[in-house]
């Protein structure tokens, strides 16, 4: 059964015990009327939580445990998760040659992120079947991603054939083509509309053209129509473009964050029915880690009322390596997650996320 069960002062002062220490925010309980959510974090001291006992998360804090700040405790969870899944893969002998072969390498946008052979997507058509990307499931959410680099100038073939292989609907790029003055990620689409204006991709056999655009606050949304010139057969992919998340650091709310990943879920690219959807930023590891983590946790809440968020995050990176680079991007999913479950149900209901340490 789910562990779902009404919010009340006295609850969590009666409960305070097993979690080791409760912080709160701006805000004290005094100051919320019945029925109103307060803002708060419940975490045991040195680790992910009791083992048995189940942890309450309302929103990130100003203090961890022993008085230390919460950005300060987040990097030692992130660590410890890190820890883990470092440990997982020498134990499960998770290797990476086929990105370290000499010829290659050259299709790595980074030396260090390199994706495990035996989740990496091999590609069918053409003289090479390899591309920097990762099939990263969650089976218990009905939830599969292509965690991806940004394109390199002779990679775009390669993601385009990827995505037609794949049967996927939808394109989620994270990132700007250019941040801080360097290259994120080559341009891999067409910028104008019209037959004639698109993108051909020879030694693939494929055309991309543009068909729509619309642009929003945070995001740009297009339509592509992508055609397989062996067969004539064209299929449509729409694109999400994060525009306003920066490299190595968070969207400027949860609500923006959150209005960007309905509006993926609504044009059901994320469905089963149709090729895992395409998830990148510039290494395909940070921004796409917290995008997916925060996705299927919500998924999970909502099917089954809880949530083990570092084992979610661990069973992801057994995929892919690195999701999630820095303690800001798990802070935020965190937010994320909370703010997800109060448009998702009841504001008098805490759902309670188990973080017992693997």
């Amino acid at each position: 059964m789910p562990k779902i069960m009404p919010l009340t002062t006295a609850w969590l002062i009666s409960h305070a015990g097993f979690v080791g220490w409760v912080g709160f925010g701006s805000s004290s309980l005094s100051q919320f009327l019945p029925g109103q959510v307060p803002t708060f974090i419940c975490a045991a001291e040195g680790g992910f939580g009791h083992p048995e006992k189940p942890l309450i998360v309302g929103q990130v804090v100003n203090h961890g445990p022993m008085g230390q700040p919460h950005w300060i405790y987040g990097c030692k969870m992130l660590n410890e998760i890190c820890e883990c899944c470092d440990r997982e893969a020498k134990e499960k002998l998770f290797t990476t040659l086929e990105s370290e072969r000499h010829a290659n390498r050259g299709l790595n946008r980074y030396r260090d992120v390199n994706p495990y052979d035996h989740s990496r997507i091999v590609l069918k058509r053409g003289s090479v079947d390899y591309i920097n990307a990762n099939l990263v499931q969650l089976e218990r959410a009905e939830r599969q991603y292509i965690l991806t680099q940004g394109p390199l100038v002779d990679t775009v073939g390669h993601f385009w054939l990827m995505v037609w292989e794949q049967k996927s609907r939808g394109i989620l790029m994270l990132n700007k083509l250019m941040e801080k003055k360097q290259i994120k990620c080559h341009l891999y689409w067409p910028n104008e509309m019209g037959a004639d204006k698109a993108l051909k991709l020879p030694n693939v056999k494929l055309t991309v053209e543009l068909i729509r655009c619309e642009t929003y606050q945070n995001f740009v949304r297009r339509w592509f129509k992508l055609t397989d010139l062996e067969t004539q057969q064209s299929r449509e992919v729409m694109q999400f473009h994060y525009t306003t998340w920066p490299d190595f650091g968070i969207p400027s709310s949860p609500n923006a964050f959150l209005k960007f990943l309905q509006q993926v879920r609504d044009s059901d690219c994320l469905s089963r029915d149709v090729g895992p959807a395409v998830v990148h930023c510039s290494a395909g590891i940070g921004r796409s880690g917290t995008f997916c983590l925060v996705d299927c946790c919500l998924v999970l809440i909502d099917k089954y009322g809880e949530c083990n968020v570092s084992k979610v995050l661990c069973e992801l990176r057994s995929y892919r390596m690195g999701l999630i680079q820095t303690a800001d991007q798990l802070d935020f999913s965190y937010q994320a997650i909370i703010e997800g479950i109060t448009k998702l149900h009841d504001p008098e209901i805490a759902l309670i996320f188990d973080l017992s340490r693997r």
